[in-house]
């Protein structure tokens, strides 16, 4: 298996070869596990023998000689060293461990000659403390050696194995859990409950400090919770006793108290909790932050949804005292509010008054934040958020009654609505609130007649003109004008006339006219043209008329009127101007 060189050429062994007189080198190809360990050369004549000082030999002209090239095997060596974790609060060092290879015990950082093959490392076993792993390494090209129940040597190989060793931990597991069902934004309280164990193999150290921590998400806030913890923003940290967390000692309970506020969005929130101890810390490592995605037993989340709800409130009123006129002007204000329990949100409460017919818009005044158009129907927008409990500021809506109007109260009503939940895809969660306001109209006329005849005096047979005159002095219009005329008997109608929008009917003796309104100053004429009839008695006659209207008037007393001519039995007096001869009552 060795491959023999002599002056740097390969030779075969055992074979003479002719070589010139002198000094001549002899080598060989080194191989793995071996090493040359002496030549030893003989003169083949004289059977002198001599050891070589190094690998030259010197050969004289005509001798022969053969040199022998011994190697030995080289041992292999394993090397133990220690290696001793304390993170979870061991106090031994690697000189506390007793190491052994193939159950013999042997010391630590020292080489051991073995003979090629497999060779198992172990230890004597120490309490507290778990072999963790071995793990080798070749001395010499430094790759990494297999260790699996034992490690195999080659001759001449050079293997250090690392031994590693943990203190056995204090494994404390938290868990958390949160009251059941969905909890609304701004609605009542509901708890977390926290549970604290220790499940070994080693007690907590009584001098090291257990401090629990609870990180609320945006949107809850701690409401109470024990006398041990602290609150500071969304951590909560609560101090325990490592006296009580024994293998042997049951659970720490701990209850916290929290509630979602009124502008918390709809969703679900997770809690974190840990438990931390120097033993058992949350999480490894000087820049590390506990997760809900760690493996580690001793952090705890719970998800609890927010759900999002609330009463909108609108509230109508006028400044009207009493009742408005046709014509007049006047103010609906309009108060919305948040019962809650939940925030509206901001640029969704719009409020909406659809004004009836008989008003139209005068002004819109929404003070800020709300953003009001100007024309009818109006719609005003909140530009912020309105907290339950609080109202927005007042919206002043002016509006003026139509002149013409002839009801008796208008109608206004105006409604809200706002979302309370912007859910993705979906209108959302909507509410609604709707109020109106009833207003008093009153309308007021003065309604005139006055009478007056085209003649003072008239002859059997003869006709002339019964006149009668209507005016409405206001100040508002007056509907359902009605004007009555019953003739004497000595006077027959022939037609009737008239003006200003009055529609007349009439029968030998009577005359009725009648207009649907008559706006503020309206006049007209009724003109009655009337025969004497032949059996009409002489002397002075009287014709009275009335009018009445929509809504009662005013002045009664101007409301009938009379006018008289004189009946003569043969002629007739020359007629005179309309209106000279009433009463003017």
């Amino acid at each position: 298996d060795f491959q023999l060189i002599v002056d740097g050429t390969n030779v075969a062994q055992n074979v003479a070869m002719d070589v010139a007189a002198g000094t001549h080198t002899i080598d060989e190809l080194p191989r793995d596990g071996y090493v040359q360990v002496a030549i030893v050369c003989v003169d083949l004549d004289t059977f002198g023998m001599w050891a070589l000082d190094g690998d030259v030999v010197e050969i004289a002209s005509g001798q022969h000689v053969g040199c022998v090239v011994t190697n030995h095997e080289q041992p292999a060596t394993l090397t133990l060293t220690k290696f001793v974790d304390n993170v979870n609060g061991g106090n031994l060092t690697s000189s506390d461990f007793q190491l052994q290879i193939d159950g013999n015990n042997v010391s630590q950082n020292v080489a051991n000659e073995l003979a090629a093959g497999s060779h198992t490392i172990s230890e004597v076993p120490v309490d507290g403390y778990s072999l963790v792993g071995i793990e080798c390494t070749d001395e010499d090209s430094g790759a990494p050696v297999t260790y699996d129940a034992g490690v195999t040597l080659a001759l001449g190989q050079h293997v250090t194995c690392d031994v590693f060793n943990d203190a056995d931990p204090v494994d404390l597991v938290i868990t958390k859990s949160v009251e059941a069902g969905a909890h609304v934004a701004g609605g009542d309280s509901f708890d977390y409950t926290l549970s604290i164990d220790n499940l070994g193999p080693r007690d907590v150290d009584l001098g090291e400090a257990v401090v629990v921590t609870d990180r609320l998400p945006s949107g809850l806030e701690f409401v109470s919770y024990p006398s041990n913890c602290t609150a500071a923003g969304q951590e909560l940290t609560c101090d325990l006793d490592p006296a009580d967390l024994e293998v042997s000692d049951p659970p720490i309970v701990l209850t916290v108290t929290v509630h979602a506020t009124a502008g918390a969005l709809s969703g679900n929130y997770t809690n974190m909790s840990f438990v931390n101890t120097p033993d058992d810390p949350a999480c490894v490592g000087t820049e590390c932050v506990p997760s809900c995605d760690t493996q580690r037993n001793n952090v705890s989340c719970a998800t609890t949804e927010i759900t999002r709800d609330a009463t909108v409130t609108i509230d109508k009123v006028d400044n009207v005292t009493g009742s408005v006129h046709p014509g007049g002007t006047y103010s609906y204000f309009i108060t919305v509010g948040n019962s809650g329990p939940s925030t509206l949100l901001s640029g969704n409460v719009i409020v909406t008054d659809d004004l009836p017919a008989g008003l139209s818009l005068v002004s819109v005044d929404g003070p800020a934040p709300w953003a009001c158009g100007s024309t009818d129907p109006v719609t005003c927008t909140y530009g912020a958020t309105l907290d339950p409990g609080t109202s927005a500021p007042v919206i002043t809506i002016t509006v003026k009654v139509d002149g013409g109007f002839v009801g008796s109260s208008i109608l206004n009503e105006a409604s809200v609505a706002a979302v309370v939940d912007l859910i993705p895809d979906s209108p959302g969660k909507v509410v609604t609130a709707k109020d109106d306001e009833t207003t008093a109209v009153v309308r007021e006329a003065d309604m005139s007649i006055d009478k007056s005849a085209s003649v003072t005096s008239a002859t059997v047979g003869t006709e002339f003109d019964w006149i009668i005159d209507i005016t409405n002095h206001g100040p508002d219009t007056a509907t359902n004008v009605v004007v009555n005329d019953a003739l004497p008997a000595a006077f027959q109608v022939i037609s009737v006339s008239a003006t200003g929008g009055l529609s007349c009917t009439s029968t030998v003796s009577s005359v009725q006219c009648t207009s649907a309104s008559m706006a503020n100053g309206a006049t007209a004429r009724i003109t009655i043209h009337v025969a004497v009839i032949a059996t009409a008695t002489a002397g002075p006659t009287t014709n009275s008329a009335t009018v009445s209207s929509d809504p009662g008037d005013l002045v009664t007393g101007n409301n009938s009127d009379a006018a008289s001519i004189v009946v003569n039995a043969t002629s007739s007096q020359a007629p005179v101007p309309p209106g000279t001869t009433g009463s003017g009552t």
